[in-house]
């Protein structure tokens, strides 16, 4: 073998090995995060009721994606609560809200811009809602927390400001699904029913 060819068989390990940590490299750009994490402001209107009148103050919590199909479908969950108590119950809301919804988004993304579709089930929680009523002349309130099940379904728009951040609005509507109950002890009780509650939020993601 000629002097030449040697030299120039040393050099095939070495251009290998740059052929190889280049398209690695490569690779790694290409890569999209599918995971979002990040926390989030969310604000929930409840409908006045016969007793009292109840407007939730915003609450705070967390919000995580997983991205199931490349920017079209993920699964999509939240938790929110109110750090502040309204001063009014009702039969059907009042005291500190805990929401915890569980679902999926689908949708599209043209650029910075992803808009989604979202159904997730979940729960409602109230802290301190009337459970019943004594008439008089002993009149009185029975306080309690209430946990009902719920369904949140709306929109997201989400902007990408870079590959590890993006910003997120929510804005949908709540269902929660209220169990029949007894509030008046001796008469009918109240049939079950679904109420719609206006809800949007704010969030700020980390994007891994």
């Amino acid at each position: 073998m000629r002097c030449s060819d040697a030299m120039a068989l040393r050099w095939v390990p070495l251009l290998l090995g740059a052929i190889t940590f280049t398209s690695g490299t490569a690779g790694a750009q290409d890569i999209v995060p599918r995971i979002e994490v990040g926390p989030q402001v969310t604000q929930l209107y409840v409908p006045a009721r016969t007793v009292g009148s109840v407007t939730y103050q915003p609450a705070v919590g967390a919000i995580c994606s997983v991205k199931i199909k490349g920017n079209l479908v993920g699964f999509d969950s939240s938790f929110s609560f109110t750090p502040k108590t309204p001063n009014e119950s009702t039969a059907f809301a009042g005291g500190r809200l805990t929401q915890a919804f569980f679902g999926i988004r689908v949708g599209i993304s043209k650029g910075r811009l992803h808009l989604y579709a979202k159904v997730r089930p979940g729960f409602a929680s109230f802290g301190n809602v009337i459970l019943q009523v004594t008439p008089p002349p002993a009149f009185s309130f029975q306080l309690g927390r209430l946990t009902e099940p719920a369904l949140d379904a709306g929109g997201i728009v989400m902007i990408t400001i870079s590959r590890r951040f993006a910003v997120r609005y929510d804005v949908g509507d709540t269902l929660i699904f209220y169990e029949a109950k007894v509030l008046f002890p001796g008469q009918p009780q109240v049939p079950s029913r679904a109420t719609n509650n206006l809800q949007f939020a704010s969030s700020f993601l980390f994007r891994f």
